[in-house]
């Protein structure tokens, strides 16, 4: 049915849909430069499409940008499509909600599990499973739906990092294998560094360890003089980053640390010809060098063996290989 509603009788931000807009259709973001021109001359085509509730409430359920341009235009009264409880029962209206808006099913992990968490204040998980994820996307699986569940109770720093960095859904789930103390210390650097997801969860794996490894919590460790003292230093956040990295794999792996140590004096002593690459195992776990060697001739080939086997080269390798 199609009436004249007052503009002020439509609620919009405390709509019941409301926990469920994306970025892409809130209010905030607003109609772009090129819909108001397509507002402007040609008017708005489609009414807006709002839930009549057993209390009389309207409840907006499409044209979020519609009706944010007609508020900024100071209408009062507007053309709705409205659907009463008869036509459409809860379950029903957020159905035709997900449907309305197939850029749901684009949206960052976080925010489509914060949506499931919302649906499961009214909806039973059994319904969500079988009729909600796959509007979202999502696997019809019991255990997405307690995935999500446990991605939605993450921090809300945590949760708006993995949407700017683009956090898998499974990245979003291995947040939550961290204790909420460790999450929001993380949080609290997030200012200061340039996390990727990958980076991210590598230092929170570092950290959770070497809390377990020593009995101390996240705050104790990151109190440290040298953690202190990166967080105010002139660095980038890119170059924090990466010695935030170091410093964490030095706390986690000490002994790792002192081969490569050990074994980085000895390469800068090793001196060898600019077509020459030696490459070996990260971990020092396997006790192998290997010697690539870039050549266009067999001469030149002759001559970079010549070059690599004399006795100081050969005893600097003996020394790279001694430190494993």
């Amino acid at each position: 049915m199609l009436i004249m509603l007052k503009a002020k009788s439509i609620l919009d931000q405390d709509s019941m849909y409301a926990p469920y807009r994306s970025k892409k259709h809130t209010n905030e973001a607003g109609p772009s430069e090129s819909l108001i021109a397509s507002f402007e001359t040609q008017g708005i085509l489609n009414p807006l499409t709002v839930h009549e509730t057993k209390n009389k409430e309207y409840h907006l359920l499409d044209g979020f940008k519609r009706f944010d341009y007609l508020k900024k235009k100071k209408s009062t009264d507007i053309a709705c499509r409205v659907l009463n409880q008869t036509q459409l029962n809860t379950k029903d209206g957020l159905i035709l909600f997900f449907t309305l808006h197939p850029e749901c099913q684009a949206a960052a992990p976080a925010s489509k599990a914060k949506w499931v968490q919302a649906l499961v204040q009214h909806i039973k998980k059994t319904t969500i499973r079988n009729e909600f994820l796959t509007l979202l996307n999502l696997p019809a699986q019991d255990n997405i739906l307690r995935q999500c569940i446990k991605i939605s109770k993450l921090p809300e720093a945590i949760c708006q990092l993995s949407e700017e960095k683009q956090f898998s859904f499974k990245q979003c789930f291995h947040l939550t294998r961290f204790n909420v103390e460790i999450l929001n210390e993380f949080a609290r650097l997030l200012p200061y560094f340039n996390f990727s997801a990958s980076t991210f969860l590598e230092c929170l794996e570092r950290l959770s360890d070497h809390c377990r490894q020593k009995k101390k919590s996240a705050t104790q460790i990151l109190n440290q003089t040298s953690f202190q003292g990166l967080l105010h230093a002139s660095d980038t956040p890119s170059e924090k980053t990466k010695q935030l990295r170091e410093q964490l794999q030095t706390l986690r792996f000490p002994e790792l640390n002192r081969l490569q140590s050990q074994f980085n004096s000895s390469y800068k002593k090793l001196r060898l010809p600019s077509n020459t690459h030696v490459d070996w195992d990260k971990s020092f776990e396997e006790k192998k060098l290997s010697l690539t060697i870039s050549f266009t001739n067999t001469a030149s080939l002759q001559k970079t063996i010549d070059q690599v086997s004399d006795t100081d080269t050969l005893t600097t390798l003996s020394e790279l290989l001694e430190t494993f």
